[in-house]
């Protein structure tokens, strides 16, 4: 159906329009064709947009790296660098209490009665 092939089209044609590479076929090329036409145009836009020599880190991983080891965000001028430490401190606390309760079960001589024994009656 044409009205609905020119519907998706339409949906599709913003995301098309951000693609970095392109490729231009008539529908009467074999798939071979098409392939060389795909390869030819990665290869053209690879050519044209080496990689850098140096890893680029993006700002969100940066961000987040910031966060993690302390030193706060560039936004906030470093004033939100004890946030993390904060999470994690209390991360750490609820952990130590799990391993406290477990190791009082560990160590008392008398098992403790299942919860759900309460609703076998």
């Amino acid at each position: 159906d044409e009205s609905r092939l020119e519907l998706l089209l339409a949906q599709r044609e913003i995301k098309y329009s951000q693609a970095d590479v392109t490729v231009s076929l008539t529908g009467k090329e074999d798939l071979e064709a098409k392939l060389i036409a795909v390869a030819d145009s990665l290869r053209v836009f690879i050519l044209e947009n080496p990689a850098n020599d140096k890893p680029v880190l993006g700002e969100a991983h940066a961000r987040a790296i910031s966060r993690v080891m302390g030193m706060g965000t560039k936004e906030n001028g470093g004033r939100d660098a004890d946030v993390e430490k904060a999470r994690q401190k209390e991360k750490d606390a609820v952990s130590q209490e799990k391993i406290d309760a477990l190791n009082a079960l560990l160590q008392s001589d008398e098992p403790e009665e299942p919860k759900y024994q309460q609703y076998k009656d």
